[in-house]
């Protein structure tokens, strides 16, 4: 899978609330005004005990009472408010906390109040601003400040949020959910050391539970950091893990190509819900990866009985089925899947990938098109169509499909690759070079990228560095008869004999297993 399942609600959804207190006055009052304020007081206490023992419609009445009596008290009515907004009545909390801004505008806890039921009733761009106002009034009010990083990390606007959180109040907070939503700004506004650096602290903080573990683990995911990924979704008590951790856990562990331990966890995820397809799919996913397109093709039967009708496993398990040369099954999958999902651009593309596979290659086209019909922006069905379009000797059309890929993605390496394969055929060394290195600027693994740097670097005479690019290529996919021969090749022309042998040993071994190598 290419993404790590889930995602993070920002910042926790902090919306805090705060219940300003009547308090004292150094000025003399008469008798009769001291007397009222007393009691005003003693109302604002009694309807403020009602709302933190949630009988708000007791306290509302109390505080609606007492905020006729006493009209000019603010505090008053931003009680009603918080007793208005915890029962769901927004439009009369929003009055009552505008009454509190008009007697005190001077407050930044009643306009982060009015701000949260702003933001609670759907009504955010009102809400925003209100919690500017309470900045503008404390520049360093910690709860406007968490309130619109969260907006904003929700939004994925990550600079404009690590804008509220990096103060040092903040950075210094033992609160584990403002240290989670820092993390995420740190790495989203692409800070990685201060959010590794924050992640850390974060671990180190008493009362980190599952949930924070969790949490930490998908943002960590999210950004690329599999194996510190991997140890919060470890830090999980087993008691604690559900399928969402395990499989977490286990997708976390495919991106560092730790299979086996990817495995156990995909197994555990199987322990607590057979009914799953995910795990099938994923472990699918994992024997493909390494190669075992078989196993892969039994582990996703499993996935498709469970989804039949699911376009993303039909479309992975016709593709493990194309990859073992069973076409009939796959005709057969996709045949149905098409009758029931005519639309789908998955099985269209995967029809265009089994006629190519049988060099039925003016109805893979077709398929291709097809599919791109449904969705333009499909990449993998471009860079297809490029590929049978060259084996049909239309290289214009392949160059017109390539670069319309790298117009949607313009640092797409497979594009790249294919173009500089293109003109390295051609024999314009110079521009397939550029190309070449380019892909493996946007992506060092790119397997074609690094098979044609090694072509030419075979043609001219580089045959160390060939030997090198060569090496790492078997390493990047070991199971390729192809890689192994070619290396076997340079290593003859370096006079290294015996190593040459095992590797041309070994591409024949692979050759029977897998069947013939690509010949380009």
């Amino acid at each position: 899978m290419d993404a790590i399942k889930g995602a993070l609600r920002a910042g926790g959804g902090i919306f805090v609330t705060v219940v300003s207190v009547l308090g004292a006055t150094n000025r003399s009052l008469s008798p009769e005004q001291a007397s009222r304020r007393v009691a005003c007081k003693s109302a604002l206490e009694n309807g403020e005990r009602l709302v933190v023992e949630r009988r708000l419609q007791e306290a509302q009445q109390v505080l609606v009472e007492a905020a006729a009596n006493c009209p000019t008290v603010p505090e008053m009515f931003n009680a009603l408010g918080v007793a208005y907004d915890s029962d769901g009545r927004y439009d009369k909390a929003q009055a009552a906390f505008e009454q509190a801004v008009r007697l005190n505008p001077g407050s930044a806890g009643f306009h982060n109040n009015l701000a949260a039921s702003f933001i609670r009733s759907g009504k955010e761009a009102s809400g925003i601003a209100e919690f500017e106002r309470a900045l503008g009034l404390d520049a360093s009010n910690a709860t406007a400040r968490l309130n619109l990083a969260s907006i904003y990390l929700r939004r994925k606007h990550f600079k404009r949020a690590l804008g509220y959180l990096d103060i040092a109040e903040i950075r210094q907070s033992r609160d584990p959910l403002v240290q989670l939503g820092l993390t995420e700004a740190y790495f989203g506004a692409g800070q990685t050391q201060a959010g590794r650096e924050t992640a850390a602290r974060l671990e180190r903080l008493p009362g980190v539970d599952s949930k924070v573990h969790f949490s930490l683990g998908l943002v960590l995911a999210q950004h690329g950091e599999y194996q510190l990924a991997a140890g919060q979704f470890e830090a999980i008590p087993a008691a604690d893990r559900d399928v969402a951790a395990a499989m977490n856990l286990g997708m976390a562990y495919t991106r560092l190509k730790s299979f086996e331990r990817a495995r156990a966890a995909y197994e555990e995820a199987l322990q607590l819900d057979p009914k799953n397809p995910d795990p099938y799919f994923d472990i699918g996913a994992d024997e493909s990866a390494m190669g075992n397109h078989q196993a892969a093709v039994d582990w996703m039967t499993e996935a498709h009985n469970q989804v039949p009708n699911r376009p993303d496993i039909s479309f992975a398990l016709a593709e493990e089925l194309i990859r073992s040369r069973n076409y009939e099954r796959a005709n057969s999958l996709l045949t149905l899947g098409l009758a029931n999902q005519p639309n789908d651009p998955n099985l269209r593309e995967a029809l265009g990938d089994l006629f190519a596979a049988q060099d039925q290659r003016q109805d893979a086209v077709k398929a291709y098109e097809a599919c791109l019909r449904l969705n333009r922006r499909r990449l993998s069905a471009r860079l297809s169509l490029a590929r049978v379009c060259e084996d049909m000797g239309q290289t214009e059309k392949a160059r017109a499909a390539l670069a319309e890929v790298l117009k949607l993605d313009a640092k797409n390496a497979e594009a790249e690759a294919q173009l500089g394969r293109l003109a390295f055929e051609a024999g314009n060394e110079k521009e397939a070079s550029s190309f070449i290195e380019s892909a493996l600027t946007h992506d060092p693994n790119n397997l074609l990228a690094n098979q044609y740097r090694a072509q030419l670097q075979i043609r001219n005479g580089q045959l160390t560095g060939a030997q090198q690019t060569l090496e790492r290529l078997v390493q990047l996919d070991p199971q390729s008869s192809r890689f192994h021969l070619l290396l076997g090749r340079v290593l003859a022309r370096l006079n290294q004999s015996a190593e040459a042998e095992r590797e041309f040993a070994l591409s024949k071994e692979l050759e029977l297993k897998h069947g013939d190598p690509e010949e380009r």
